[in-house]
């Protein structure tokens, strides 16, 4: 949230800051879907990784072998929630108005969230976890998994995405997806610095 909300002042009110952001934006309109692509693996998966494998308490033989698995499916996400931010945009409205960001931050954490975005993470990382086996993660299903899998993962990620997602719809477009990784990278690397637990659990499944 403090780096979101540094982002933000930092593009209103520093000019650097905001010449290095117009440029960011620049970047992104220029090179789209492969931008999209490009900085969600980054972010996503190769930095959190590389930040997991740099210290000895959350190293694991297994990261590197989980990789590519990590490069396809935080590339589908990079489309996925790019796609999202373009559509709003285009049913509610690319502005910075009170009404747009708040139906826009309704719609992303209470819907996309709990419905698509959290489930299909965590049952990826589930079905990681369980060596790629479909019938193992079922086993790890079970009765009641989305109260045991995703809802505790979802009431964490809502207190650092909600306001998060704030600052996101305030930036105009194209800078949007950006900071989004930037975050994205951040929660992350906290996560595995601070709790390392069972995919299943919130602070894994953004391993």
């Amino acid at each position: 949230m403090t780096v979101a909300v540094s982002i933000l002042l930092g593009y209103t009110y520093v000019t650097p800051v905001t010449h290095a952001l117009d440029a960011l934006a620049q970047v992104k309109l220029s090179f789209g879907l492969l931008f999209v692509v490009i900085s969600t693996v980054i972010f996503g998966a190769i930095i959190p990784v590389v930040a997991q494998q740099s210290m000895s308490a959350t190293r694991t033989v297994r990261a590197w072998r989980k990789m590519p698995y990590l490069l396809v499916f935080w590339a589908i996400k990079g489309i996925e929630v790019d796609l999202l931010y373009r559509g709003q945009a285009w049913l509610i409205g690319d502005n910075a108005q009170l009404m747009t960001i708040v139906i826009k931050v309704m719609i992303d954490q209470f819907v996309y969230c709990p419905v698509w975005a959290l489930p299909t993470v965590v049952l990826y990382y589930t079905w990681l976890e369980g060596g790629c086996s479909f019938g193992r993660l079922r086993q790890m299903m079970g009765k009641g998994w989305y109260a045991r899998l995703i809802l505790p993962v979802l009431i964490t990620n809502w207190f650092v995405w909600v306001p998060a997602v704030v600052v996101i719809y305030c930036l105009k477009l194209p800078l949007q997806l950006p900071i989004q990784n930037i975050i994205l990278c951040l929660w992350a690397i906290l996560l595995l610095v601070l709790v390392r637990q069972p995919v299943t659990r919130p602070s894994e499944v953004m391993e």
